[in-house]
């Protein structure tokens, strides 16, 4: 049969142009084109199915390392920390207090193991220390205890059962070192019972005044300084007043049970004003327990 006009032309063209003509589909890809499409497809497959296999060999690296850990801790609680014996004590924060009282007051025995130490019982005994505010007792991997002390700071002193101790804000008493008696008031006259933790201090009803100081003490330490003594003087029914020997002066300042630092400032400049040479008469005491001043010459009479 004869070649239709469409065919020869085709064939004329392929002679024209030579071999490398190649056929276009109907959707206008070559099946050179058509070839490449497939190449990547297979490539990306093979390209996810690989990234697969990594992300399964990673995991699975991975449950085997902390399977080997668990393991390794399994066999530290049940087989290793059992026998483990204390064999360091670390204690800081010492100050007015021994590491011999500190060390008695955890009972800790020779060839005690790790295991068997009770942190929380430690730290109660150590805080009946009466110096001994808080503390706070860790283990440390894998066979040192450590305990950090905070002591308790002296507010003023005190003579009790024959010595001169400390008493801190919460009015407990305890044991101070001399260097630290240089620039604390005395405080006399009041009564002393028992704390809740066990050191002996103050009567509740005393603290209010105690707190006032703390705060002169902390806001104005020169002020605080002013007075050397404080006597506390119990009155009916279960008052106090407070009887005040400033350090620069003769001159003795009554005050009610609270002593805030307006008030410290107020008496102070009352004082320097009798106080002067010019003054009429010679001034012994000063009642600021009232809104009126009572003032006592020296010889008693007001």
């Amino acid at each position: 049969m004869a070649d239709s006009y469409p065919q020869r032309l085709v064939s004329d063209f392929q002679q024209d142009f030579g071999a490398g003509l190649y056929l276009v589909s109907g959707s206008g890809e070559t099946t050179s084109d058509s070839a490449s499409m497939k190449d990547r497809s297979l490539r990306s497959r093979n390209d996810g199915a690989l990234k697969k296999r990594n992300i399964i060999r990673w995991v699975s690296a991975l449950m085997i390392v902390v399977s080997v850990a668990l393991a390794g801790v399994l066999l530290y609680m049940t087989v290793i920390a059992p026998r483990i014996q204390v064999s360091r004590v670390e204690i800081t924060g010492l100050y007015g207090v021994t590491q011999d009282e500190v060390m008695a007051a955890t009972e800790i025995r020779s060839g005690m193991l790790i295991t068997d130490i009770n942190t929380s019982e430690i730290v109660n005994r150590v805080e009946a220390l009466p110096r001994v505010l808080n503390a706070r007792v860790e283990k440390r991997f894998p066979d040192t205890l450590s305990i950090e002390i905070e002591v308790r700071r002296p507010l003023g002193m005190v003579f009790h059962q024959g010595a001169i101790q400390g008493i801190d804000t919460s009015g407990v008493i305890f044991p101070i070192e001399q260097a630290e008696q240089a620039e604390l008031p005395i405080l006399t006259g009041f009564q002393i019972g028992k704390s809740g933790k066990g050191p002996q201090g103050l009567d509740p009803r005393y603290l209010p005044f105690i707190a006032d100081l703390e705060k002169l003490r902390l806001e104005d330490p020169a002020l605080f300084r002013m007075f050397s003594e404080f006597e506390f003087q119990n009155i009916a029914p279960g008052g106090y007043q407070v009887l005040i020997y400033p350090s620069h002066t003769q001159i003795r300042v009554l005050v009610g049970d609270r002593f805030p630092r307006e008030r410290a400032v107020y008496v102070l400049r009352m004082i320097q004003m009798v106080d002067d040479p010019g003054y009429p008469e010679p001034v012994g005491e000063i009642d600021f327990r009232t809104d009126d001043m009572v003032y006592t010459r020296i010889g008693g009479q007001s």
